[in-house]
């Protein structure tokens, strides 16, 4: 008899169908007005995607969109209750179970989830889905790339390889993962899952090649490959300048510009660890496709603080590199167009021991 396995794994959201759920508030009668940060909680689509038969030995996933940020649980009548999902991304919840023997394969159409924010939950009954890798024709996501492209590493430490995974139809097969590295496979030696695939070494100084290559349990395939550089040393400290204030033309109006900026390809990515015993190299990408990016106008932040004045700024990206801290750090990228459109953005990143 296989034991149960209760897997909460980062992954992308699969395609889901809409249900109908009704909130149920349960505060006690003491209880004070709900705080007004907290979301009146919804869950907009529950499906379980069997990929066939339910039978022993076959694993399953129960994937949730609903509100972010509250406490999502599964419960399969007669087999298990209370099973913890995790919030993979903002409102995706996700949680794996590994059917038994004893287990009555029936129960899993009368599935349910719990969604709660503070003292309010929602409940939904499962959509069963099990033809869905017969349509499924989209290959699987390869994003979050670490090092990045073009990034330059210190060759005083381990280097970490880092890419996320995602399928929205049948699910990535980690069976057929493939991670080579200056065109050596390096897949025995990485730590693979259908959500994620790791890999650290030391590498000689120079240029290299990554190169990762996946299918979804329906045969659809990706592949992404990039390169970064080991350098020996550290580039030079950029000491803190007064900005040169020089006389710029007047630029024409610009009738049509009504768009702000694009900001894109963050590094370190959203939600992405980075190892202590490296420098964080931040970088961010921008553009505009109207009257142009106005480079005096980036502001970068980290943790609250400003340091455009020690970053390298140009009308295209702005680039950043400081020993952090262990822990979660925000950074926050403020830029405008020449026509005074203006795109904010803010993503957290974590530096881990």
């Amino acid at each position: 008899m296989k034991t149960t396995a209760i897997r909460n794994r980062a992954a992308a959201a699969l395609l889901f169908l809409p249900l109908a759920a009704a909130v149920v508030a349960t505060p006690p009668a003491h209880a004070q007005p709900a705080r007004a940060e907290f979301a009146r909680p919804a869950i907009e689509r529950f499906v379980l995607n069997t990929h066939g038969r339910i039978e022993p030995g076959k694993e399953l996933r129960f994937r949730l969109r609903g509100v972010p940020g509250a406490q999502a649980t599964v419960d399969i009548p007669g087999v298990m209750r209370g099973i913890a999902m995790t919030e993979t991304r903002p409102g995706v919840y996700e949680a794996d179970y590994t059917v038994r023997r004893r287990d009555d394969p029936r129960a899993f159409e009368r599935a349910t989830a719990v969604l709660r924010v503070g003292n309010q939950r929602v409940m939904a009954r499962v959509d069963v889905r099990g033809d869905e890798e017969r349509r499924d024709e989209q290959p699987p996501r390869i994003t979050d790339v670490t090092p990045g492209d073009g990034v330059r590493v210190s060759e005083r430490g381990r280097v970490h390889l880092f890419a996320r995974l995602g399928d929205e139809g049948s699910g990535v097969d980690p069976a057929s993962v493939r991670l080579r590295l200056d065109g050596r496979d390096v897949t025995g030696a990485a730590q693979v899952t259908a959500d994620e695939v790791r890999w650290r070494d030391d590498l000689r100084e120079g240029r290299h090649t990554a190169e990762i290559e996946v299918r979804d349990r329906s045969g659809n395939a990706t592949r992404k490959a990039w390169s970064f550089e080991v350098v020996r040393a550290e580039p030079p400290v950029v000491v803190p300048v007064p900005p040169v204030v020089r006389p710029v033309p007047p630029v024409p109006p610009v009738a049509r510009d009504a768009s702000p900026p694009r900001i894109f390809a963050e590094t370190p990515a959203e939600g992405i660890r980075v190892f202590e015993n490296a420098r964080v190299h931040l970088a961010v990408r921008f553009d505009d496709e109207g009257s142009g990016v106005d480079p005096a106008t980036v502001r970068l932040r980290l943790d609250g603080r400003d340091v455009t004045s020690i970053a390298q700024v140009s009308a295209e990206e702005v680039r950043f590199r400081e020993d952090l801290r262990m822990g979660r750090h925000t950074a926050e990228i403020e830029v405008r167009d020449r026509a005074g459109n203006a795109s904010r953005k803010s993503w957290t990143f974590e530096v881990v021991r």
